[in-house]
């Protein structure tokens, strides 16, 4: 039976080294740090599953901590304002 099968990577067994797994953990773990430091500065985070899939939506508020600026004031003095 085993000679009926192609010799092709995608049909032989991998062994995955040591080192290997270790790389793939720290990859994962470095990718979830990353996660939660986005989701912890996010303002709202919608998280959807379907079809095994997951959609993360990170909403930022840009404008958030700005000063208010009186709509009546020249545009030029706006742009080059020393904040």
């Amino acid at each position: 039976m085993q000679s009926l099968v192609p010799s092709w990577a995608v049909f032989q067994r991998i062994s995955v080294s040591p080192e290997d797994l270790q790389a793939d953990e720290d990859a994962q773990r470095e990718t979830m740090e990353a996660l939660r430091a986005w989701l912890a500065d996010a303002d709202a985070v919608s998280v959807t599953e379907k079809d095994g899939l997951q959609h993360l939506s990170l909403t930022f508020d840009l404008t958030k901590g700005e000063r208010a600026v009186p709509k009546d004031e020249p545009r030029w003095k706006r742009m080059f304002r020393p904040w």
